[in-house]
């Protein structure tokens, strides 16, 4: 199985070069994809990394039903991540 990784807004260069030398990872660095853009696409992937640039709301969590696995932020606090709408997430 091949896990489709997006990534959002900018992280270590070094996180990036470890995902993507994974044979299992395809990644996707796609910087600045926020609102409609972003949930166009996240249905096609298994994990989202952000930073604090990225919102992930109940919209975000709600179009990324059935296949987004993981939705990760790099740094310090989840001021951008709706945690009720990520809780009710992991219940799917």
């Amino acid at each position: 199985m091949t896990y489709r990784i997006l990534v959002t807004d900018e992280i270590n260069q070094a996180g990036l070069d470890l995902l993507g030398a994974a044979p299992d990872v395809e990644l996707e660095v796609r910087l600045g994809l926020h609102g409609e853009a972003l949930r166009q696409v996240i249905p096609g992937f298994d994990v989202v990394i952000t930073r604090s640039g990225t919102a992930l709301d109940t919209t975000f969590f709600n179009t990324g039903k059935g296949t987004l696995k993981i939705a990760a932020r790099a740094g310090v606090g989840l001021d951008n991540v709706d945690i009720q709408a990520a809780t009710l997430a992991a219940s799917w």
